[in-house]
């Protein structure tokens, strides 16, 4: 079940190239430190930082986005779940980095890797402690450097705003209007020179882009 994306976040850089992608170190093979615990009162929140903890131990770069990095950057809304960005190159690879934080098996995750092409909305939907997550493979540039750029808020990287108001310009729902927006009101800071520099192959979402950030 593939589903629609969302991003975002802030406070401080997040060095993974230097010190997380040391070649994959045998994804999750033995490992002294302990496994996460899985959290005690389960949320959207509580699980994403569980199941970053899980691959910022094995080294995985990843990034939250949705409804959890909105509300870092200044717009809070209401969601039922976890949208994140992980680096993976293949089904097994995959298969095995959720089965790090869940018993559930998806069916979908060797269909996702034949779609073509491969586009920023694209997930294969697992859940941890009854909390749906959407699992969003680094297909593309524009995912892959919203990773080498997230930041980490409370020990979670997350992907930049600037990633998130773009991400949401390709999708173009009636609600990525409304939450780009309420993103540039909330911060003075998103670049929004980046954002048209991150949309330059996406003809459709610098439109949406332009009609958004002049309203």
């Amino acid at each position: 079940i593939f589903s629609s994306f969302s991003f975002t976040m802030e406070a401080g850089q997040y060095s993974w190239q230097s010190r997380l992608l040391a070649p994959w170190r045998q994804l999750f093979s033995t490992s002294s430190a302990a496994t996460p615990e899985l959290p005690s009162n389960p949320n959207p929140a509580t699980v994403a930082a569980y199941i970053s903890r899980c691959l910022l131990q094995q080294g995985i770069p990843h990034a939250v986005g949705g409804a959890l990095a909105l509300a870092v950057w200044g717009h809070p809304r209401d969601t039922l779940d976890v949208d994140i960005i992980v680096d993976s190159n293949n089904p097994a690879q995959l298969r095995r980095i959720i089965a790090h934080f869940t018993d559930d098996k998806p069916e979908d995750v060797e269909d996702l890797f034949e779609v073509t092409p491969k586009t920023v909305d694209l997930a294969v939907r697992t859940k941890v402690q009854d909390i749906g997550v959407d699992i969003f493979v680094s297909w593309t540039p524009i995912q892959q450097d919203a990773l080498k750029c997230a930041k980490l808020f409370d020990g979670v990287p997350y992907v930049p705003a600037e990633h998130l108001c773009a991400f949401k310009a390709i999708i173009g729902r009636e609600r990525d209007g409304r939450d780009v927006r309420a993103l540039l009101a909330a911060s003075a800071t998103i670049d929004r020179d980046k954002v048209a520099s991150l949309l330059s192959d996406y003809v459709k979402g610098q439109e949406r882009w332009k009609a958004w950030s002049a309203s």
